[in-house]
């Protein structure tokens, strides 16, 4: 009778253990990669919104859009370095915040990502309180939170060492029509003080306005630049956001991503205009949500992780050792042991 050592018994029970093993983990990979990413902290972006609003209305030159800039630069990320640009207007000194994260002093490519953050000084809109000044819930604050949102999780982030990344807040935007003042003023002034060679560098600028409204409906600006337009909007499908990203022509908007088409750069205006608070003194707390600002912020985050490949080392990332340990937890070893086991004493009876 031929006989078998113990060792050449011992060597496929091992074999199949580490298969079964295997075959746990892809399952359990599986499952995790059909998680949805939270990337966005949306508690934190309505936090903003909030402290924003609380401070009351924020029109150009005034002392509360002053303390808006000392609560948004207190609550930026210290690996962003700061410019006030000032500038004159009217007779008013109005200020552009720039907050800028750099992969390396080798730049050769610049996102610009904007919002506006002053308020209307006239709720123009509204019947009962047209000389009263706007809160800006939404038309001011929402974009502002999101950016600052997004600074956060990008605060974590590598960046290419070839790319810088610029989040700027205008001032001057919604006073069109009010004391002889035109519309965006603020960003007009920085696109145009932009070098010719920042403008070849700058791949894209992406505009948040208005994105706070509690009935979210994003359709597409007709005059921002188609291909980015559809890549944002292709993202934010396939995220399960296609109900507020509605795939429909919007309004021709005279707005902050203008002077930067002007001067040659791929921008895109995201904004809900079609909000019953608009320019009125009903564009407060009620009107919006935080669920919108999240919509918005996971889509513009996962346009950045698409375009811009970066490696994070943010606590909402998913790490290997993460995964490990999930993959080859308590449970699923003892399914694989208990495996082997069975296999073993097949075996032995088989014998």
């Amino acid at each position: 009778m031929k006989t078998f050592s113990k060792k050449k018994k011992v060597i496929p029970l091992t074999i199949i253990g580490v298969m079964v093993l295997i075959v746990f983990a892809f399952l359990n990979l599986e499952v995790l990669s059909q998680e949805k990413p939270d990337l966005f902290d949306s508690e934190y972006a309505y936090l903003i919104l909030k402290k924003q609003v609380e401070l009351g209305p924020r029109p150009p030159g005034s002392e509360t859009l002053e303390k808006t800039r000392v609560m948004l630069v207190n609550e930026s990320p210290s690996v962003f370095s700061l410019r006030f640009q000032n500038f004159t207007y009217q007779g008013v000194v109005l200020v552009n915040l720039e907050f800028t994260l750099r992969g390396s002093e080798n730049v050769s490519k610049i996102y610009i990502f904007g919002a506006h953050y002053d308020t209307r000084w006239k709720a123009d809109q509204d019947s009962v309180n047209p000389d009263q000044p706007v809160l800006g819930a939404s038309d001011g604050a929402s974009g502002v939170a999101t950016w600052m949102g997004i600074m956060k999780y990008l605060a974590s982030y590598k960046l290419p060492t070839d790319v810088e990344i610029r989040v700027v807040f205008f001032d001057g935007e919604d006073q069109g029509r009010i004391n002889n003042w035109q519309w965006i003023v603020g960003s007009s002034y920085y696109a145009n003080m932009l070098s010719e060679e920042e403008v070849e560098q700058t791949k894209a600028m992406i505009l948040l306005v208005m994105i706070g409204d509690k009935d979210l409906n994003l359709l597409k600006e007709r005059s921002s630049d188609p291909s980015l337009q559809n890549e944002i909007w292709n993202i934010a499908e396939g995220l399960g956001y296609d109900e507020y990203f509605l795939d429909k022509p919007g309004y021709y908007l005279i707005d902050d991503h203008q002077p930067f088409l002007t001067r040659g750069i791929p921008a895109v205006d995201i904004i809900d205009f079609d909000y019953d608070a608009w320019h009125s003194t009903y564009d407060d707390l009620d009107h919006v949500s935080e669920q919108s600002l999240d919509i918005v912020g996971e889509t513009v985050i996962a346009w950045i992780n698409q375009e811009i490949p970066a490696r994070p080392v943010h606590s909402t990332s998913t790490t290997i050792t993460e995964i490990q340990s999930k993959v080859f937890s308590p449970s699923l070893i003892s399914v694989g042991l208990a495996m082997m086991s069975l296999f073993a004493v097949t075996k032995r009876k088989r014998r």
